[in-house]
């Protein structure tokens, strides 16, 4: 029988009581680790568990949870009266495709017609919102990740993960999603955003795309028009498209959409997409006097308006205005918001608040589409929320972001004076930066990016003519650092352009 020496085991496992992750789990990953990189061979016997606790200093009950989630992932094995062993073959091997000795033989590509829908995606327009983590300058909507509070959202996720509950681990999930979670959900929104909801009314999605998707699917039919804002956002203009939406692109001034000057169509638009808080990419907030036109025109039109809540969670100056969904007492508003931009953009959480008369339409196309979100990250936020951490955490990101807003902005005035205009720096993440129409910004993106800054160009976000020129630039994920170093950097290549 294969045996292990002490000395040598000591020297695959290395466990520190500082670190966030629970001993078991770091015990967990150490031998897991020993065992798929073969310095554990398949059959050898490990110590038993009170040798182990010896050993490494640890309690019983670290070794037990550790070991039992080897043995259950099939790394281990358990032989009652023998002992603990390495599994032969490891579920690793078993989840490997054996490759037949000869190559297939496949026939000549042919061409092959897709769907008219699936032609109109590929053909819109470019996605900009591309980066990297390497340099955060000036990504739009990255947070500033390295002030999350990793260490609370490891706990209550390690917390969660050791009880195993059933119910975060069932895939029958209600198609709405985890009551608690929507539950925080409805006590935030009517308090921060003065959304007029109950629980029911709340559909957890996978974030804003999602949400935009499922609501074009919904409350538009293949050739039906959509009011949007020009400029505006440009996924949800490839979004509507994909489903076969032909979209009306409504001019801005600094009051946002102006219902005076939709262009005269044939069909009647019906749905109008809206970023009343924070439009996009210009950043303007919508007066309350266009907020109360466009229910108007819903009302008299027997529409609906799809509210994009994005940008609301931060301003520096004065308290936001409600959302338009609290205004309209005709239940036409779908609302939604997400969490991705305020926490982690990995978390990929949002939610939708339907009206009543939606709400059994929203369900059952959720439920085709993908079923549920996990139900796991869900139950993890709801404890964040429930415990007071999301709030906690959006009032020192509210504080961190105004400070490097104001960096930003002199930083710009230190580097152009006047010259370089900005728009709308009371709220959000973000400022825009208006260029001569001379400047190519697409170009400018490109130059950047070849040197790893990220910027968002403007005048992809137009549907007509004039095109504005200009530039999205994200400033939360940045210090004052990288953000004079960046800003120098835009400068040099903006006056490589001019010259």
């Amino acid at each position: 029988m294969k045996r292990l020496s002490e000395i040598f085991l000591l020297s695959l496992i290395q466990l520190d009581d500082q670190e966030a992750a629970p001993l078991y789990e770091q015990l967990y990953e150490c031998l897991r680790t020993a065992i798929v990189e073969g310095q554990l061979n398949k059959g050898v016997r490990l110590p038993s568990i009170r040798d182990l606790s010896t050993l490494l200093q640890v309690s019983r009950n670290t070794v037990t949870n550790a070991l039992d989630q080897l043995i259950a992932e099939g790394y281990l094995q358990s032989k009652p009266g023998a002992g603990t062993f390495v599994n032969d073959p490891l579920p690793d091997e078993l989840l490997r495709v054996r490759a037949d000795n000869h190559s297939a033989t496949l026939p000549p590509p042919t061409t092959r017609q897709s769907s008219q829908r699936s032609t109109l995606i590929s053909t819109s327009p470019q996605n900009w919102e591309i980066g990297n983590l390497q340099n955060p300058a000036f990504q739009y909507g990255l947070p500033a990740l390295d002030h999350f509070p990793h260490t609370i959202w490891a706990r209550l996720s390690a917390r969660h993960h050791r009880d195993g509950l059933a119910h975060q681990f069932d895939f029958t999930a209600t198609v709405g999603g985890y009551r608690p979670l929507r539950e925080a959900i409805v006590e935030y929104v009517q308090a921060a955003r003065g959304v007029q909801c109950d629980v029911e009314q709340v559909i957890i999605v996978s974030g804003a795309h999602q949400a935009i998707y499922l609501a074009g699917m919904i409350l538009l039919d293949p050739g039906d028009t959509i009011l949007v804002e020009d400029p505006g956002f440009t996924s949800a203009h490839r979004t509507f498209r994909s489903v076969g939406a032909k979209l009306v692109p409504v001019p801005l001034d600094a009051e946002g959409m102006d219902l005076k000057r939709v262009p005269h169509s044939d069909v009647l638009p019906r749905v109008a997409y809206i970023k009343p808080s924070r439009q996009h990419p210009t950043g303007r907030t919508m007066t309350v006097e266009r907020r109360l036109e466009l229910i108007d025109w819903a009302r008299r039109n027997n529409g609906w308006i799809i509210e994009d809540d994005y940008g609301s969670a931060f301003h520096y100056t004065q308290r936001p205005l409600p959302a338009l969904q609290g205004l309209d007492t005709g239940h036409r508003v779908v609302y939604f918001g997400t969490f991705s931009k305020v926490m982690f953009p990995s978390l990929r959480l949002g939610y939708i608040i339907a009206p009543p008369d939606l709400i059994d339409k929203f369900m059952s196309l959720r439920s085709i589409v993908d079923s549920y979100i996990p139900t796991v990250s869900q139950v993890i936020l709801a404890d964040f929320m429930e415990q007071g951490h999301f709030t906690r955490h959006l009032r020192r990101m509210r504080q961190l972001y105004a400070e490097r807003k104001e960096i930003f902005v002199k930083t710009v005035q230190n580097l152009w004076g006047d010259s370089l205009v900005l728009e709308s720096t009371h709220a959000g993440t973000s400022v825009t930066a208006w260029l001569p129409d001379s400047v190519d910004d697409i170009g400018v993106q490109r130059l950047l990016a070849g040197q790893d800054i990220t910027v968002m160009p403007v005048s992809p976000c137009y549907l007509t003519l004039p095109k504005r020129s200009g530039l999205l630039l994200g400033y939360a994920a940045c210090n004052a650092e990288i953000i004079k170093a960046g800003l120098e950097q835009v400068k040099d290549v903006l006056t490589t352009m001019a010259d």
